[in-house]
């Protein structure tokens, strides 16, 4: 049976792999509208407000916020970013690699959450 694992314990066992745990980074790359405490949102609206680094869980200390471009500075916590909000439903699914009967190793969903 494969060992589950948290993200806590994947920092320290796929250091090269540290920068997916950075959400920031990650809101980047996916080319969202997105800045860390202390930037200015482009334009008023509902932010999502979130650590950038977060590794006992996804939705812990995330707030939803309303932010206009002259918000103050400490309305968002060191440490935090905002991010564009998103409509509709958001999932999440836990994974694992597995060996099948076929003989072949493939991804093997675990978990589905809404």
């Amino acid at each position: 049976m494969n060992e589950l694992i948290d993200d806590t314990e994947t920092w320290s066992r796929y250091p090269n792999h540290q920068i997916w745990h950075n959400k920031l980074w990650l809101s980047q790359q996916l080319d969202y509208k997105c800045g860390p405490a202390g930037v200015t949102v482009p334009e008023k609206g509902h932010y999502i407000v979130r650590p950038i680094y977060n590794l006992l869980g996804m939705g812990l200390e995330a707030k939803f916020m309303f932010l206009e471009p002259s918000y103050k500075i400490n309305q968002i916590p060191p440490g935090h970013f905002w991010c564009e909000k998103f409509e509709g439903h958001h999932y999440s699914a836990d994974f694992e690699w597995a060996y099948h009967r076929d003989g072949s190793w493939k991804w093997k969903q675990l978990l589905e959450r809404i």
